[in-house]
């Protein structure tokens, strides 16, 4: 085998491997790209997650605070109740109202839109 055939041999097997190593290089890169993505879309999931946590958070205390209130309340309703004055059950019922309303909007900012 002359010089020049096995110059161009070897000619033709490194264009071969460098045609394989940019398959690879491409394969690589795309691979990347996944890795990168996926990544993206775990932390898009954690956030996600954690703003579920911080809702159950808030709406947990709001139902907490709320308990209370109303155990204040009621307790302020039988005194009411037994004294027969009607101005004060008038403005427990208006204290429960607003109770009830900041409950109701505590539960729905939790709660995301449906779509």
């Amino acid at each position: 085998m002359s010089l020049f055939n096995r110059l161009n041999s070897h000619a033709q097997f490194c264009e071969q491997v460098l045609s394989q190593l940019q398959n690879l290089n491409s394969i690589a890169v795309e691979t990347f790209k996944d890795v990168l993505l996926l990544r993206r879309e775990v932390n898009d999931m954690a956030k996600t997650l954690d703003d579920l946590s911080n809702d159950v958070d808030a709406l947990a205390a709001a139902a907490q605070k709320a308990s209370t209130d109303l155990a204040t309340i009621k307790s302020e309703l039988d005194a009411a109740l037994a004294s027969g004055d009607t101005t004060k059950i008038s403005a427990i019922s208006d204290r429960i109202e607003g109770i009830t309303s900041a409950l109701n909007a505590a539960a729905d900012a939790a709660v995301p839109p449906t779509a």
